[in-house]
């Protein structure tokens, strides 16, 4: 994630750099600092629901153990929703937050609300196909205020 986030930065411009303090000082454009922030805090973020995903996980594994599960629910740090025309893109940012060790999963399927109820963050690829789909169009309906444009 660092080597991606200094990555980022350097196509934005912007040096960061690691002060006394141990925390991240950026030089650059405005535009550019504040771009380099913004993708700093999603990546917190992401990291956050990642630990707590990998906590949750290490919790209910000790629970199986104990008690037998009737829940087939799965949770993901991110879930993705798309057009079924914008599939090939889709998977492969699936892939590469997969790559970068978050759960992700694609919300192209009957039981896509469930996936929603199950993630911690939902981005949703808007493209001109995306609002004529039915499916599409009923997950930003029901969730809209975990969803990410």
């Amino acid at each position: 994630m660092i080597n991606a986030y200094y990555k980022y930065c350097m196509e934005k411009c912007v040096l960061p750099q690691i002060n006394n303090n141990s925390s991240v000082d950026l030089s650059g454009s405005i535009n550019g600092v504040d771009e380099a922030k913004e993708k700093y805090d999603l990546i917190l973020e992401l990291l956050r629901q990642r630990s707590q995903e990998q906590r949750l996980t290490q919790h209910k594994t000790r629970l199986e153990s104990v008690v037998q599960s009737n829940s087939s629910a799965k949770c993901y740090n991110i879930m993705l929703s798309y057009a079924p025309q914008d599939k090939i893109i889709c998977h492969r940012l699936v892939d590469r937050l997969t790559t970068e060790g978050f759960a992700a999963a694609l919300g192209q399927t009957n039981d896509s609300l469930s996936l929603i109820d199950g993630s911690g963050c939902v981005i949703i690829y808007v493209s001109q196909h995306y609002f004529n789909t039915e499916l599409c169009e009923q997950e930003t309906k029901d969730k809209p205020q975990r969803c990410a444009f």
